[in-house]
């Protein structure tokens, strides 16, 4: 506080007066503490870091999931006319949010942003770990043993510390309501379900096949073959594409 006074900022106020109490930091206040200790040009580097990182982020999954849908709503325009729509969707409600909503309370969206994408990890870790360790999509490329632990102890302490995360963020967030719990419950049920199930796809993977013999799971695994590699794959390069079909 006394820092920003000094510096002759006008956010001076949202640190306390007594220098010895606690500040619950984020996004703004990390800003604002920069450019009281360092100077104007501090501050406006913060800023420009903080969007490049947003933009990095929210570009990379913007386009991941554009050129899925388009594949999906098999959209044939002029590529300008698709990125013009896709993208439209996605930043409309950002810029309202931003503008009519003042700095404090992005920062609290910023956080939940995050809560919500430590959710969404696993969904795209775990099918990743997958795919590149089963043989019957990497051939000669798949995962090796060594590769399979690290990447399975890395998923396990990635996902583990963000779901304390999202933790932490739903106990500061809740009023102690018993429908909150129930929400929470039939939620936690239905996200692990989903983990499982992509759990088990990574065992069969990794070359246990004794679940397919699993009542539930054999009715679902016996469509698809992690495996075994096609080795017959590169006698059928001049099939048309209309004449493949799956191997298996």
């Amino acid at each position: 506080h006394n820092i920003c006074v000094e510096a002759g900022s006008e956010d001076a106020d949202i640190f306390p007066a007594n220098s010895t109490e606690l500040v619950e930091a984020d996004i703004y206040k990390g800003g604002v503490f920069l450019g009281c200790a360092f100077g104007a040009a501090c501050l406006y580097i913060w800023g420009v870091g903080i969007l490049a990182a947003g933009q990095s982020s929210t570009m990379t999954g913007t386009y991941v999931g554009q050129f899925a849908m388009e594949g999906f709503l098999n959209l044939r325009w002029k590529r300008w006319q698709r990125v013009l729509f896709t993208r439209t969707i996605a930043i409309t409600p950002t810029f309202f949010i931003a503008f009519y909503q003042d700095v404090e309370q992005l920062s609290g969206m910023n956080d939940l942003l995050n809560a919500l994408m430590s959710l969404q990890l696993p969904f795209a870790l775990l099918p990743t770990i997958t795919f590149t360790s089963s043989s019957k999509i990497m051939g000669d490329f798949t995962n090796g043993l060594f590769m399979k632990i690290l990447a399975c102890i890395l998923s396990v302490v990635i996902i583990s510390i963000n779901l304390w995360f999202v933790v932490s963020a739903i106990q500061s967030g809740m009023e102690g309501l018993w429908w909150q719990y129930l929400i929470i419950a039939i939620g936690g049920i239905f996200y692990f379900a989903l983990i499982g199930y992509l759990v088990i796809f990574l065992v069969y993977a990794f070359g246990f096949t004794r679940v397919k013999s699993l009542p539930f799971l054999s009715k679902h695994l016996s469509f698809y073959d992690l495996v075994n590699y096609d080795t017959d794959y590169s006698e059928r390069e001049g099939t048309p594409p209309a004449e493949l079909q799956p191997y298996g």
